[in-house]
């Protein structure tokens, strides 16, 4: 009597249980019949297979069947249980241990630098207790300018009354601005008085001359040495290659100047760092693409700026330590370069077209501020790139090494208005600085070839001289201050913003 289907499967699945472990295979039939019933049973193995009664493994020597365990399935389950848990676990506690860490460390999280940046921006301004919170970048006699959202106030006094040991009252000028936004006493027509030579510089804290008065700044000192110019600073302090181009478009350009000195210092190249409070610079498809502009202020900013409720201080430092594998300096250096070479482009070619000479001024190291084998290789990487575009550069270490000046030796110099180690340069070191850009201005036929000077420091007097180096009888002095004459009350004299006794 035939058997059911059934009854077939309740057989091999006794047979299988009876034989846990252990595997079989079916013979080659040997007759008509044995095939017949081959058949049967393969076909009645294949439906067992689908709902997963039994297991078919393919073999060199045929179709293997056996009965899966359940002990078996049943203990990887639980060690995939334990993994789980252990995984989520270890995130918790992960978790919490990145949390506490960037407290102690007084860090804000981010994926990017843009998001970190946009975070210590926030948590800056909703402190009452920040220093000129609102200002931009944090920087007194700083406003808001809706292209480069940073730029100097105009027309601030910025001059210091000093009270001498002798009772004389010593008016200096420390840090006036002009009523278009620049370092200096006088406003400049859009029109060029003629038989004039316009030079502009654009720069950080180099070019503004910082740590001493306006008049030992390279672009004053520039000045002097320069019969019939005009020098306009339009340095912005604490800023980078994105703010000082932004205002060489939206500003510069409108006094048609014959001359525009580029001052890079290297850091500025780093400092195109996304952030919410200005202009975002990238590279699409071979261009320079700018966005954000106009940046928001820093009072809108306080107001609608929005940190995630909810997220992982774990993930977030994985991702930005992922992204920034290698070094976070060297890859903000690299987005740099990529945005400084586009930019050259764009000034090489308006400054050809309006007849004027570009010349770029490279600053690798400052007093007290050595330069990094990093630093060293992103100025030489600059140096090819204004190569290759045939864009004229002064080095400042270049400068320095043809006068014989070595900037180390005046490293123990106070600043003038820090009270601390200079950063940046002496007023030696400015004057040189300015020496040199004018030796190129002579080399390129700019201007007529000008006797040169050394230049001295008197710390008594705070004075630098400035003697012809090939008549020392012939010499003047650059002084940044006046004596303020007895008749004269404190009230009366102009230009003051601060008094302190000395």
């Amino acid at each position: 009597m035939q058997k059911t289907d059934e009854e077939l499967k309740k057989e091999i699945l006794n047979f299988l249980k009876e034989n846990k472990g252990r595997v079989f295979y079916l013979d080659e039939p040997q007759s008509d019949e044995q095939t017949k019933q081959l058949d049967f049973l393969k076909k009645h193995l294949s439906e067992m297979v689908a709902r997963g009664e039994i297991i078919a493994k393919n073999t060199d020597r045929g179709t293997e069947y056996s009965i899966p365990d359940p002990n078996k399935n049943r203990s990887l389950k639980i060690n995939l249980m334990i993994l789980i848990l252990a995984i989520i676990v270890s995130l918790i506690l992960g978790e919490i241990v990145m949390r506490i860490y960037y407290v102690k460390k007084n860090w804000v999280v981010g994926i990017d630098e843009e998001e970190k940046c946009n975070r210590e921006t926030y948590r800056i301004l909703i402190n009452p207790g920040s220093a000129n919170r609102f200002s931009p970048q944090q920087l007194m006699f700083h406003e808001y300018w809706n292209y480069s959202s940073v730029r100097p106030v105009a027309n601030f006094k910025g001059n210091i009354i000093y009270y001498a040991k002798d009772g004389k009252r010593v008016l200096f000028y420390d840090d006036p601005t002009n009523s278009q936004h620049m370092r200096g006493f006088k406003d400049y027509s859009y029109i060029k008085p003629p038989n004039t030579t316009r030079i502009v510089v654009l720069g950080d804290s180099f070019a503004w001359g910082d740590e001493f008065p306006v008049r030992f700044s390279f672009p004053a000192v520039l000045e002097l040495l320069i019969p019939s110019s005009e020098v306009l600073n339009m340095a912005i302090r604490g800023t980078g290659i994105d703010n000082m181009y932004l205002r060489w478009k939206y500003d510069a350009l409108n006094y048609h100047p014959d001359v525009v000195i580029f001052s890079i210092y290297v850091g500025d190249i780093a400092r195109v760092r996304p952030c919410i409070f200005k202009p975002k610079f990238k590279i699409k498809n071979g261009k320079l693409e700018i966005s954000n502009l106009p940046p928001p202020k820093l009072e809108d900013i306080f107001k609608n700026y929005k940190p995630p409720k909810i997220e992982s201080v774990l993930f977030k430092h994985m991702i930005y330590n992922i992204r920034y594998a290698g070094g976070i300096e060297e890859k903000m250096y690299d987005y740099g370069l990529g945005i400084l070479n586009l930019i050259l482009d764009e000034m090489n070619s308006k400054s050809k077209e309006e007849n004027t000479y570009l010349l770029v001024l490279l600053i690798p190291e400052a007093n007290n501020n050595p330069i990094t084998p990093l630093r060293n290789r992103v100025i030489e990487e600059v140096k090819n790139s204004l190569k290759e575009k045939n864009i004229p550069y002064v080095d400042s270490r270049g400068i320095f090494a043809k006068e014989s000046y070595d900037l180390t030796e005046e490293n123990n110099m106070l600043s003038f208005d820090k009270g601390r180690k200079v950063g940046h340069f002496t007023p030696r070191g400015y004057a040189y600085i300015a020496q040199g850009i004018k030796n190129n201005l002579e080399e390129a036929g700019l201007i007529r070839k000008i006797k040169d000077f050394y230049f001295i420091w008197n710390q008594n007097n705070y004075r630098l001289l400035v003697q012809d180096k090939q008549d020392s009888s012939n010499t003047f002095e650059i002084i940044p201050y006046d004596i303020i004459p007895d008749n004269l009350n404190d009230s009366e004299v102009p230009h003051v913003e601060v008094w302190r006794q000395k």
